[in-house]
């Protein structure tokens, strides 16, 4: 559950909303690699596809500038950075909330 405290009546524990995001997060660890990587084929597109059409030049260029890096990486820390940044600023291109927000939410898992 969650404490929530209220003035001047105390401080409770309510019941765990299933629909909050700690409850989602909870029902999705363990996130098999093979669903994830299901879900990032049918996302990664369409912010690729949202971020050619929405970002700046400036914003392009850093998602280029990502890409050079984590391909010319010499060690796996390195690449595996990079790689994630790369992906990163793809979503952060996309101008959409929520698209950034599941993106958030899968590299957490």
């Amino acid at each position: 559950g969650t404490v929530v405290r209220h003035v001047g009546r105390g401080t409770f524990l309510t019941a765990t909303n299933p629909a909050s995001m700690a409850a989602v997060v909870g029902r999705m660890e363990g996130t098999s690699p093979a669903d994830m990587m299901e879900i990032r084929q049918l996302l990664e597109p369409a912010a690729a596809s949202f971020a050619a059409t929405n970002a700046s030049a400036m914003e392009l260029n850093a998602v280029r500038e990502a890409h050079k890096i984590a391909c010319e990486a010499q060690d796996m820390p390195t690449f595996e950075h990079w790689d994630a940044e790369f992906h990163h600023r793809i979503f952060a291109c996309s101008r959409n909330e929520f698209l950034k927000e599941i993106h958030n939410l899968m590299r957490i898992l």
